[in-house]
């Protein structure tokens, strides 16, 4: 969802703040593994689905703070969105 469609969504102010903080988190993950991919994944759409695959990989495994499964699909769904 485009930064202007999310501001006229039907959602409250605290979802929309909650979906731009998982949006940058997943930004700042694909700038430091974006070598891994030989496409762009915001270009791409099967780099990018191999992105949030592995995004969601480091999430449940190796991130800094192990996620729980809500966690995890709360943040995809933002993504998603």
């Amino acid at each position: 969802m485009p930064p202007r469609a999310l501001e006229r969504a039907p959602l409250s102010a605290e979802t929309r703040r909650t979906y731009r903080s998982r949006v940058r988190m997943f930004l700042s993950w694909l700038s430091d593994h974006a070598a891994t991919y030989a496409a762009d994944p915001p270009a791409e759409r099967q780099a990018r689905d191999w992105a949030v695959r592995d995004y969601r990989m480091w999430l449940l495994r190796d991130g800094p703070a192990r996620r729980s499964r809500v966690y995890v699909n709360s943040a995809l769904t933002a993504l998603d969105d």
